[in-house]
């Protein structure tokens, strides 16, 4: 039990590194004694590590004064005592001290108490018509919200009275935000997201009040009618998307309710809505919480394919659309589709008759035993090049890396070691190398303009497109003759124009042009964002 120290313990406490005696007298323990006659004590707080011993205490004791003292000082810890020792009057008397003690003050109950233990302790019907009172009340929103959170966890007392309130304050664009939060979630933990009540609240979905969205993807997500709400979710990866890329910073549960939502969409219709939307809005596909979901939303697709295998025509469109906007962590997690559904092989030949040389990427992705088999076939058939299977295997490393070496045996096996590979490389130092000019680049507009002069003169051509640069970009790991950090910059940024022929002056008159400043801002804010270690 701690207790406040007086000006007269703290003089004491120095007294005692002094020996003065006058008159023969020593003065510490004469003040010591006159001192134990009318200091004053004072518990001021109980110690934590104690609530369990005093609560155990208090119930031993037949009379009931430390029990009067702790509601009259610390009424939150007879919160911990077992309810059948109390009786209901004085648990009511307890209940309305703590919940008023707080109230009173304006200070929301779920910040210094366990409020699930609290409503378990105060689960009474006089206790929960008493919380509807102070749930009605118009005058104090802090009154509302602690009713709310108190009437949330007392399942099995609810009525139709209460949802309604409930639905009532969510709906109110004039209720504090914070009310109207916690009022999706006592819907839920009440059991009442039934598909009337989403229903009632559903054109939320075009709020802009972080927690009023926040609290609709819970309630879909806590219900059994999550599928029914697909569009209300989806249409949420676009809405958080764009307060991310905003300079309003979104609240980090809005995308946790809203990825766990979409993770639990297993209904065929819903998992194709799912897929479609992807395909239409691919850059969705690279939100941190979808990167991080994708996984078990492959899952639910191959579960839904099993009762309908029209969803392969989804997710073979969605691979390709990923594998073109090089989107590698999602195709690293799609790919388990079609090795998991049998239909690997299928694809495999589907994409290879698009043309291999557009395609390396998304081959390598899907490659298995008996993929590989056949592309060695074609190799024997005279219908692939040495370049061709070097290109191939050159993705196979880093897009395949878990099966690299067995495929990379059967090539050899099929070819009479034709394609055994090269000495070891020292592939630290040339990321170094690498990492090393990028920084240049990217604190150098000169130094970015004379990497897109060495492509104008390697290719030797007068004027460059668009599709110049993505063919670059495909074949660049057969000789790597340019640098991918500015290929990738002129592909974005000639993607915008992509009929348009740019002449080599025009082209660094343009470039001549951007903020050079801002560009080196945000690739350095990149580069340090997913965890590299920068020597600048």
């Amino acid at each position: 039990i701690k207790r406040e120290v007086s000006f007269i313990e703290k003089l004491m406490m120095l007294l005692e590194y002094v020996d003065f005696k006058p008159f023969g007298i020593k003065i510490d323990r004469l003040i010591s004694k006159l001192f134990s006659l009318i200091r004053y004590k004072r518990i001021n707080k109980i110690n934590p590590s104690w609530a369990n011993t005093v609560a155990f205490l208090c119930q031993l004791r037949e009379k009931s004064d430390l029990l009067e003292y702790l509601m009259k000082n610390e009424p939150e810890l007879t919160l911990k005592f077992e309810i059948n020792r109390i009786d209901k009057e004085k648990r009511k008397e307890i209940f309305k001290t703590i919940f008023e003690k707080y109230t009173d003050r304006g200070i929301s109950i779920d910040r210094n108490i366990d409020y699930e233990e609290m409503a378990k302790f105060g689960k009474t019907r006089e206790i929960y018509d008493c919380l509807m009172k102070y749930a009605r009340a118009k005058d104090n929103y802090v009154s509302r919200y602690n009713a709310i959170q108190m009437l949330g966890k007392m399942k099995g007392l609810e009525n139709e009275s209460l949802r309604h309130l409930l639905i009532e304050y969510a709906k109110d664009e004039n209720e504090n935000q914070n009310v109207r939060y916690i009022c999706f979630h006592a819907l839920s933990w009440l059991e009442m997201a039934s598909s009337d009540t989403i229903d009632a609240l559903k054109y939320l979905k075009d709020s802009n009040n972080d927690r009023v969205l926040s609290g609709l993807y819970y309630l879909i997500k806590e219900s059994a009618h999550t599928d029914q709400y697909v569009d209300i979710l989806l249409t949420g990866i676009h809405k958080t998307r764009s307060r991310s890329s905003s300079k309003k910073i979104p609240l980090v549960n809005i995308g946790w309710n809203l990825m766990r939502g979409i993770e639990k969409i297993q209904s065929v219709e819903g998992i194709k809505k799912t897929i479609r939307h992807f395909i239409d809005n691919p850059e969705d596909l690279r939100e941190f919480g979808i990167e991080r979901s994708m996984e078990k939303i492959i899952d639910n697709t191959i579960k839904a394919y099993e009762d309908d295998n029209s969803i392969y025509n989804d997710v073979k469109k969605l691979a390709k659309i990923a594998s073109k906007e090089r989107i590698d962590k999602a195709i690293s997690k799609i790919q388990l589709f079609f090795q998991k559904t049998g239909t690997a092989f299928n694809f495999f030949k589907e994409v290879y008759e698009e043309g291999i040389e557009k395609n390396y990427r998304l081959l390598a992705t899907i490659a298995d035993e008996q993929c590989v088999g056949f592309l060695i076939d074609q190799y024997l058939q005279a219908k692939l090049t040495d370049t061709n299977i070097w290109s191939f295997i050159n993705f196979l490393s880093f897009k395949n890396r878990e099966k690299y070496n067995s495929l990379l045996n059967t090539i050899n096996e099929k070819t009479n070691n034709k394609f055994l590979p090269p000495p070891p490389r020292d592939y630290e130092k040339e990321k170094k190398e690498r990492m090393k000019r990028e920084i240049e680049i990217i604190f150098d507009k000169n130094e970015f303009s004379k990497e897109v002069e060495k492509i104008f003169d390697g290719e030797s051509k007068e004027e460059i497109s668009f599709e110049d640069i993505e063919n670059l970009l495909i074949e660049r790991y057969d000789k790597d003759k340019y640098n991918e950090f500015v290929m990738r910059e002129l592909r974005n940024y000639l993607e915008q124009k992509k009929d348009e022929k740019w002449k080599l002056d025009n082209l660094k008159n343009k470039i001549n042009q951007w903020d050079y400043e801002q560009f080196t801002i945000e690739h350095v804010f990149n580069l340090l964002y997913h965890g590299r270690e920068l020597e600048l």
